[in-house]
């Protein structure tokens, strides 16, 4: 763990002292109350972020990940998507504080949320159970998002059908072809895409509120074992 005094005399992790007196600037803003970062510590934050823990002067937590600058899209359709989540409450996840540039980076600034892989998987069914309750008029989302670090078209439509043909099948088909794979499997792409119609026939779920990318990476349980989930690909769609 290095202490933010120590951060100029040993930068290995490439953020000057300056980046993160930029961020401590800012939540202190967002808060309405003074902030000092004391130190922070690097954890993981899977193969996409950096991803800190910082300890503010008065024993306060949060979790920064960071990225290069020219990114800073992708933390604030994070940062939007955790704070709907947030509104609807069904299920605990880490509360988005703030998110900008310093410098060459980008970052987002969340709740730190001590979390273990152990905990009531009852519960997290019940708690997604519910928010899947919540409905809109169209599938998608007002904006477009990331999953993983693949960007993802959230356009809005009034069936289900056109949605998961458009938005979802068709562009991961186009980004196969670019990769060299037309040629195999274009004979199976043209024979889905061909046969949707009949597949999904009659199959009208009602628009829910998704996390859109929820798998074993991206759910875990509070220190009193209640679920939180994270790193949201938010739209409406069928649950």
């Amino acid at each position: 763990m290095l202490s933010f005094s120590s951060i100029l005399k040993n930068n290995n992790n490439g953020i000057f002292m300056t980046h993160w007196q930029h961020i401590a600037e800012h939540i202190s803003q967002t808060l309405n109350k003074p902030f000092q970062i004391q130190q922070h510590k690097s954890i993981g934050g899977g193969s996409i972020n950096s991803a800190y823990q910082v300890t503010g002067d008065d024993a306060r937590l949060y979790f920064i990940k960071l990225n290069t600058a020219s990114l800073e899209f992708m933390f604030q359709v994070e940062f939007d998507s955790l704070n709907e989540l947030l509104q609807v409450g069904t299920i605990q996840i880490p509360r988005p504080v703030c998110f900008g540039t310093a410098g060459s980076e980008s970052y987002l600034v969340l709740e730190h949320i001590a979390m273990t892989s152990h905990g009531d998987q009852q519960q997290l069914g019940y708690a997604l159970a519910q928010m899947h309750k919540i409905t809109t008029a169209q599938y998608g989302w007002h904006q477009n998002n990331i999953i993983g670090s693949t960007p993802q078209s959230n356009r809005a439509h009034n069936d289900w059908l056109t949605f998961w043909r458009e938005e979802r099948l068709l562009p991961q088909i186009k980004m196969l072809y670019n990769k060299g794979y037309k040629n195999r499997l274009q004979p199976l792409s043209d024979k889905l895409l061909n046969n949707l119609d009949s597949i999904l026939a009659g199959h009208n779920p009602p628009a829910s509120l998704l996390h859109g990318d929820l798998w074993s990476g991206n759910y875990a349980f509070d220190e009193q074992g209640r679920p939180v989930i994270f790193d949201p690909a938010l739209y409406y769609g069928d649950r």
